[in-house]
């Protein structure tokens, strides 16, 4: 496939998701996928695309039985998520090579990470009363915003990760109790796009015996654009992972089923490091 191309079959299965979701208004607004898959562009400097900031609300959830704090299950229903994704240097994967599908791009002086998607869940009775959960996903910069090589982080930072919290925790008016809120752990998590992070949350937030989301998972057209991007973002990060491990001498960066695979990409997953 050639690389063009891969841009006109994201777009495309951009709004694909977008015209099936109009029958799930109840669930999803999806309005800005539309506009994000037509605003799709070529940064031709870099030979990559870039995804602009897409955000996507989810209601109805079914948040479990369990909610803490105590007090807050009357609002339950009232509960959403939002969606805040930005992909920037996303790229065409072939199949003989095992790379980044998502490469950080420079923008005159600013240097732009790549990857960031951020959940965000809020519930209560008014923006004075409210209690809120986020998590972040997003890729370690392997370069400052002026394009200097970025320090080594602190701890463990896998190159693509989740954690909880976040700046986003920390707006408005909350109750924080005897929550205690940490840098650490960043775990092991691959990236996701529009696509995967809608899967995720439908897989998360709502019930399996929630008949609608149900329908909508298992939707032939559904799963197959859920199945293009797990191939398009997940196939080249599981490979990279395995590489680790396969092969004499413990490593395989040279090749796995005649892939040539990143060395710095494949280690870097586990733990960032500016020196691998």
């Amino acid at each position: 496939m050639a690389k063009s191309d891969i841009a006109i079959e994201m777009k495309d299965d951009l709004m694909r998701l977008q015209r099936l979701l109009i029958n799930y208004e109840d669930i999803i607004d999806s309005n800005k996928i539309k506009t994000s898959a037509e605003k799709l562009t070529v940064e031709a400097k870099d030979n990559c695309w870039i995804l602009e900031e897409t955000v996507i609300t989810f209601k109805n959830l079914d948040l479990g039985k369990n909610i803490c704090p105590i007090g807050y299950e009357k609002f339950e229903r009232d509960a959403v998520i939002k969606i805040i994704s930005h992909m920037s240097g996303i790229r065409h994967v072939s199949d003989i090579e095992c790379v980044d599908p998502i490469r950080p791009v420079s923008r005159g002086s600013i240097h732009v990470p790549g990857f960031s998607l951020q959940l965000i869940i809020t519930i209560g009775d008014s923006s004075s009363h409210i209690a809120k959960a986020s998590w972040h996903f997003d890729r370690h910069p392997d370069k400052k915003s002026d394009g200097t090589p970025d320090d080594n982080p602190d701890f463990d930072h896998p190159l693509y990760h989740l954690h909880f919290g976040g700046k986003e925790i920390n707006q408005g008016q909350i109750k924080y109790g005897e929550v205690l809120l940490l840098e650490a752990p960043r775990l092991l998590y691959p990236p996701m796009d529009i696509v995967l992070a809608i899967d995720f949350v439908l897989g998360n937030f709502y019930s399996p015996s929630s008949g609608k989301v149900k329908t909508l998972r298992d939707d032939p057209t559904y799963q197959k654009i859920v199945n293009k991007a797990k191939n398009r973002f997940w196939k080249p990060y599981f490979l990279g992972l395995a590489a680790n491990f396969i092969g004499t001498n413990q490593y395989c960066f040279q090749g796995i089923n005649n892939l040539s695979v990143d060395k710095t990409f494949a280690q870097n997953l586990f733990a960032y490091n500016k020196d691998h």
